[in-house]
This record gives structure tokens, sequence and C-alpha cells, in this order.
């Protein structure tokens, strides 16, 4: 529904969200955690209100871009688990840990800096050990996740609660199964090193449907939560629907007869008397 005043305007249908959070606890089956990702303002869809349509379909958890993103749900009265993905900076461990925020680990420096302030609280972060196995962008690489594990195992302000990866490319099956091959190597190796449960992850929305043996304890999709296509998937076939549609208003009508130029460049000519509507969405509105 239309506000007043409003030229441009998006609604957000929350029980499309909850619907997409159903169909992707169906496709998953039990045993597979949900973990709705709301990056970005939950992909511009306005992040508290769809965190809660999300979680009240069965989401178990939320992932988050940073910190503040984390911060603003917990300021809205978000009660459940949040995980950051994105890099802790120094500075902003404090409030963290002081709220039960769960924490991607990426690399040593980021490992220290977040039990410092831990420690200096009395309490204890709950971190995840995130594995760079071909995104080439956070995440330690293999060689690496020796010395972030004994970093983290050996620091009793950090308590190691999941393992995770991601996948860059998941329409390219044989990138992927390297991908999954290097992933499942240090699995093994932080499963010897660190007995107990681990929560596992690697598959976002695209992964999840295209490589069902990677979904592992749970999975981590965003677009498809918000109804939107990762790659070449059949969204609507698949049942996912939508949540957002842009709408707009016409702020002008006029008439105009056969061969009349309309926009720059004249590009377009009416073969035939046309009614001309403008709306106020473009460049730059007429």
């Amino acid at each position: 529904m239309m506000g007043p005043g409003l030229r441009v305007w998006a609604e957000i249908d929350l029980d499309a969200i909850r619907a997409n959070v159903g169909r992707l606890k169906a496709l998953v089956g039990p045993g597979v955690e949900v973990i709705a990702v709301a990056k970005a303002n939950a992909y511009g869809h306005g992040s508290p209100a769809v965190v809660r349509a999300a979680l009240s379909a069965g989401a178990s958890a939320v992932g988050v871009g940073d910190s503040t993103e984390a911060l603003e749900l917990i300021d809205a009265g978000l009660r459940a688990p949040i995980l950051v993905l994105g890099a802790i900076i120094p500075g902003e461990g404090r409030r963290v840990v002081e709220n039960g925020i769960q924490v991607a680990l990426h690399g040593r420096e980021g490992a220290r800096n977040l039990a410092a302030a831990a420690a200096a609280l009395g309490k204890q972060a709950r971190v995840h050990l995130f594995a760079d196995t071909g995104m080439g962008r956070l995440g330690a690489q293999p060689a690496e996740v020796p010395g972030l594990l004994d970093e983290i195992l050996r620091t009793p302000a950090l308590r190691l609660v999941g393992l995770g990866t991601h996948f860059s490319t998941p329409g390219d099956p044989e990138f992927t199964r390297r991908q999954i091959e290097s992933f499942e190597a240090l699995r093994a190796e932080v499963a010897a090193r660190a007995p107990g449960r681990l929560l596992v992850h690697a598959a976002a929305s695209a992964a999840l449907v295209l490589h069902p043996g990677a979904r592992y304890g749970a999975v981590r999709p965003g677009l498809l939560v918000h109804g939107l296509d990762p790659g070449s998937l059949d969204v609507s076939g698949m049942g996912f629907v939508p949540a957002l549609s842009l709408r707009t208003q016409v702020v002008h009508l006029k008439d105009v007869p056969a061969g009349t130029p309309v926009g720059y460049e004249r590009t377009y000519l009416t073969p035939e008397p046309t009614r001309i509507a403008t709306l106020p969405i473009g460049y730059h509105d007429g």
C-alpha cells in the first residue's frame, strides 16, 4: 500500500519470506540447520522484519556481514543466535562479546584481537574457524588453518563452535568439487584435534541446491530466503517467491500523434497515436 507522499517505494511480503524459509527447510531436510543470511539490510528488504519472519518459519540463526549489522539486530530486540560472517576489526570485539554474538575467524590476528576483548570482560567468545578453499577473499588459507586452530584451542577466551567455508562458483562442478575436497581434508584435521560437535557449514543459496552433499550441519542461504535467483536456478519453479516489489506512480500523462520522438536523442518514435505516461523513477524522471 502506498504511503503518503511517496513517489517510489518497495513493498516487502513477509509471508513470502516465511514461505521461502519453509521451502528451504523442506529442501535440506531434517538435521540440517538454516542460517538465514541477512547482509546489507537483508539485501535491501529491511533486516529486523525479514529476520523475524525467517526465524518464525524455522531458521535457527542469522548470518550478517559485520558487527554493525549484528548489533542493529540486537538493538531491535532480536535474541536468536547471530553469526558475523565478515571480519571483526579492532574496537568491535567488546560489544560483540558482550552481546553473545558468534564470529567467523579468518586469521590469527583477528583471533587475538577478539580474545583480548573477551578476556577483558571475563567472557568466552564463540567462534567459527573460516577456511578459504577457493573464494580468495576472507578465510584462512588451507596452510594457515593449523596455526589458526592452534591459536583458538590454546586461548581460554575463545570457544570453537563451528567450521565454515564459501564456494566461489557453485555452477562450476569441477572447481566446486576441488573446494569440497579441500574442505573435507581440513574438516578431518579439525575434528581430530578439536573433538566435540562443531557446526559445519559451507553452502549458500546456489550450492545448497546444486551440491546437496555439501549441506553438512547447516546451510547459509541469503538470496533464496528473499526469493532471488543466485544464478541459473529456476527459482520460481522450485517454489521460491520474490519478497520485494518495486512500486511507483504515474506523475504525468499526455497524448501524442504518430511520429513523436520520446526521450533523449529521439531514439524512439511513436508508431501511432500514443498515450505517454511519465514515471518518477529513471534518468531522470522525464
